[in-house]
């Protein structure tokens, strides 16, 4: 049980835990903070995602829940998406803003984009988690449903 748990969710682990030991790492000065390596997580985390995503696909028990899957790691897949970007802006931030930098503001637009999209698929999740926790206590609360038709002894 808990081999296939980790078979299937090490990718998605791995996604949370390397931010944080990068974060750590900053935090001690093991490394000086750059955004190269910034870029790199994001890219890393990015190629975890999808490797989850195809690791989901195997063992979803419903297109339902394959779906549901799919907008989570989209949205984390945005997140990363935006850091990458967010990474590309400090080298390309421009000295003087009436010189024209195209690849500062072409990021800084993608970032807005982002941000609204994962606004939306935040949304879509979070009404559907709650339509599911609601199904489920109904289910619960309900107890077992009896079969039409049967005939009850007395």
């Amino acid at each position: 049980m808990m081999r296939e748990l980790l078979k299937r969710f090490w990718s998605l682990t791995l996604v949370f835990v390397l931010p944080v030991l990068e974060l750590f790492a900053e935090q001690f000065s093991w490394y000086p903070d750059s955004e190269i390596t910034r870029a790199i997580l994001s890219a890393v985390c990015i190629a975890l995602l999808v490797q989850s995503w195809f690791m989901q696909r195997k063992n979803a028990k419903s297109a339902g829940r394959l779906t549901l899957w799919t907008l989570l790691l989209l949205f984390l897949v945005l997140e990363f998406l935006w850091l990458a970007l967010n990474s590309s802006r400090g080298p390309n931030y421009p000295v003087d803003f009436t010189a024209e930098n195209r690849a500062y503001w072409f990021a800084v637009e993608w970032q807005d984009r982002i941000g609204v999209l994962q606004k939306i698929v935040a949304a879509i999740v979070a009404v559907w988690i709650a339509a599911d926790l609601i199904r489920w206590l109904a289910r619960r609360l309900t107890g077992p449903q009896q079969k039409t038709g049967s005939a009850v002894k007395s």
